[in-house]
């Protein structure tokens, strides 16, 4: 049998670390996505199991008191499939995708309530089940990957002692189409990884000095900077020969349809080179530092913080971008 190349969990797992990468505190949902996942990929067997390393290498503490707004999340998403499924102004694409998202988020909700769900996350779970039970027709592309996730239809004899919510929602999907096990290539879930810029800075100078020249050619090589749960980018410009640090925030994907955002006005940045730390606050989508002439490679990292307050995080760049 040909091997299918797609893989819609491998691919999910890939979204869900690009997600969390970089982030010394992820939102609930992603962490308990996580935990969820992981399950999956136990269910699947030695098909998946190269996808653990990805999702242990990223997985959070498992914030258990917030499984029920994760339930009603998948069930909401449920309620807004139907809706658009019912509207003639819907892509066929876009809901395609929908429905994907929406298969996993509910599978994902299940496993969380029968993992380490008390009263109230079964309850949930239940009524999860029972509105999705008599329109399983509408997972008819997910058959296949839903009897890979069935833990007593594996193909292989294996049966498991109690069957939970998550295998009769499969269980009935599979049976609904005659869902199949299939062979699948192995998909790793590749992922662009981000790093903080203490470790571009530091990276082969071993806690050295840096030269502002040095510390210019390091920075440059990074078009884009990065802030935990914030959608602008910022670009760092070193002066070496003013010893000027400009620092400018911007909002688009786009490289060359950028515009200067003014959403982090108000926020602080600062940078810290060993013991010395230099604060500003980004007025007008712009800050400025004054460098000192040498920089300490072991030490050196530039922080942002919310203008509400919150903790001091390093900004992160791309690995893919490192230039």
């Amino acid at each position: 049998m040909t091997p299918i190349t797609s893989d819609p969990l491998a691919q999910r797992v890939a979204r869900w670390a690009e997600r969390i990468s970089g982030k010394s505190r992820p939102t609930n949902e992603l962490a308990l996505q996580g935990w969820a996942l992981r399950d999956a990929i136990r269910r699947r067997g030695t098909s998946a199991e190269h996808l653990i390393e990805t999702i242990e290498r990223h997985l959070p503490p498992l914030p258990t008191e917030h499984i029920p707004d994760q339930i009603e999340k998948a069930t909401h998403a449920w309620n807004e499939l139907l809706a658009d499924l019912d509207s003639t102004n819907e892509n066929f694409d876009e809901l395609g995708e929908k429905t994907k998202e929406v298969f996993f988020g509910v599978l994902e909700a299940l496993i969380l309530a029968e993992d380490v769900g008390g009263d109230e996350e079964t309850l949930l779970a239940q009524q999860l089940f029972n509105a999705t039970v008599h329109d399983l027709y509408v997972f008819e592309s997910m058959a296949d990957v839903a009897a890979e996730l069935e833990r007593t239809n594996k193909g292989d004899g294996s049966h498991i002692s109690s069957v939970e919510l998550s295998d009769l929602f499969c269980a009935g999907i599979v049976g609904l189409f005659e869902g199949e096990v299939r062979v699948r290539a192995r998909v790793e879930a590749e992922v662009e990884e981000f790093v903080p810029i203490s470790e571009v800075v530091r990276k082969g100078v071993a806690g050295k000095p840096l030269t502002l020249a040095a510390l210019e050619k390091r920075l440059a090589g990074i078009p884009f900077w990065f802030v935990k749960w914030a959608a602008q980018r910022l670009t760092l410009a070193v002066v070496a020969k003013s010893g000027d640090l400009h620092v400018y925030v911007w909002n688009g994907d786009n490289p060359a349809a950028l515009a200067l955002s003014q959403d982090l006005n108000g926020w602080q940045i600062r940078v810290c080179n060993g013991t010395e730390k230099v604060l500003a606050t980004i007025d007008d989508a712009n800050a400025r530092f004054k460098l000192p002439k040498r920089i300490d490679g072991g030490t050196f990292t530039i922080q942002i913080k919310d203008a509400g307050g919150g903790d001091w995080i390093e900004l992160f760049g791309r690995v893919g971008e490192m230039q």
